[in-house]
């Protein structure tokens, strides 16, 4: 199967964004001049959660299981969202935000649409990872994944990051044990898209997924940053012997790797760790000062208008 890689959301995650943002961050200094380069003042913050606020009140009498995901906004409202929040950067791991998103959206479905059944419809599924909106993708099993509001500029990553989504998520549709090629090939993959992101700057998969790696150790929440680094150091380790599976007294053996990958903790830590890749390096993009032009009246010649109620 085929996922659709883009993020809609209702009114109401951009509500609630804008809403923590001006409660949090409204005297931050990048957010503040980032909004200035885009003509706008800190007082639109509020502005912009009121705008978004009432839009979300003005659909929640159609808004169903069913109709949820029709009423989402385009994914130009996430991606400009996403470039507010990524000026975020310096602030390390964002996951309290992303927390208190997802709490704060919850709690006003259940207030405004009783009726609505969780797991929520995908345009009420937001997740913030190093500073990039994304949204979770409804898939089957216990695992999760998500896709940025804009995917990296690089064609080959992007293609190959959309891959591996689809790839986690017909992985998940099958009973356990898993097949060891479907969980090797996570780390074939994984290796290729760190290298791809970067490639101007690493000689191969290994040196790229150690500057990933120290890129984004900040970004990771506490709990969980050893038991990624710990998985990363040995990840090109660990995919030369899936690759070449011959013995050699420089690596484990291959009987002994296909019995780590195929284990549940094992794809969820490398579908974290590339998921983190990618989006770090869509911040990265949102914060070099050429993508700001990008974004100029963004809000008045276009977003504003997908608000208005009659």
């Amino acid at each position: 199967m085929s996922m659709e890689m883009v993020c809609r959301f209702s009114p109401l995650v951009f509500a609630e964004i804008y809403h923590i943002l001006n409660d949090q961050f409204a005297s931050f200094k990048p957010l503040l001049s980032r909004l200035e380069n885009n003509g706008l003042s800190g007082e639109w913050l509020l502005e912009a959660e009121q705008n978004y606020r009432e839009k979300w009140e003005s659909i929640i009498p159609e808004v169903s299981q069913e109709t949820a995901n029709s009423l989402a906004l385009s994914d130009d409202h996430a991606e400009f969202a996403s470039f507010l929040l990524a000026s975020l950067e310096s602030q390390g791991s964002s996951a309290d935000f992303s927390t208190l998103l997802i709490s704060r959206v919850n709690s006003q479905v259940k207030e405004s649409c009783p009726t609505l059944s969780f797991p929520l419809p995908g345009s009420f599924q937001p997740e913030i990872i190093g500073w990039t909106l994304g949204q979770r993708l409804q898939i089957p099993g216990a695992l999760r994944t998500a896709i940025p509001a804009l995917m990296p500029y690089d064609e080959d990553a992007r293609e190959a990051f959309m891959g591996l989504v689809n790839h986690f998520y017909v992985l998940q549709e099958l009973p356990q044990p898993w097949p060891e090629m479907m969980c090797s090939s996570l780390y074939w993959r994984g290796y290729g898209i760190a290298e791809a992101l970067r490639a101007d700057t690493c000689q191969n998969g290994n040196e790229a997924i150690r500057q990933l790696q120290a890129e984004c150790n900040r970004f990771f929440e506490d709990g969980l940053r050893q038991r990624i680094n710990r998985h990363l150091n040995a990840f090109g380790e660990k995919r030369n012997t899936l690759s070449h599976v011959a013995k050699s007294p420089n690596r484990a053996r291959f009987v002994e790797v296909i019995a780590a990958v195929c284990q549940e903790e094992e794809v969820d830590l490398t579908m974290k760790a590339i998921t983190q890749f990618v989006f770090r390096e869509v911040t990265k993009q949102m914060n070099d000062p050429k993508s700001s032009n990008a974004y100029n009246d963004r809000w008045d010649n276009a977003l504003r208008w997908d608000l208005e109620i009659y």
